[in-house]
């Protein structure tokens, strides 16, 4: 039984402030490896996205109800 799956990509930005780049990441939850893959897709055809990864929840307090 899967927990449900991470979202975690990073968007370079311009930085106005030191006229490079700058680095923002981003996480998203998804129930079913069908729909975090199609997200996936969808993020490596964004310009802006720097890196992106699909991970597995094997343990957390926010997902599997441990805290309650």
């Amino acid at each position: 039984m899967s927990n449900g799956f991470i979202l975690v990509w990073t968007e370079k930005e311009k930085d106005w402030n030191a006229g490079g780049e700058k680095l923002t990441d981003h996480y998203s939850y998804y129930a079913t490896k069908e729909n975090v893959n199609t997200a996936y897709k969808r993020l490596l055809d964004i310009e802006d996205v720097y890196s992106a990864s699909i991970c597995n929840i094997v343990e957390s307090t926010d997902y599997t109800g441990a805290r309650q």
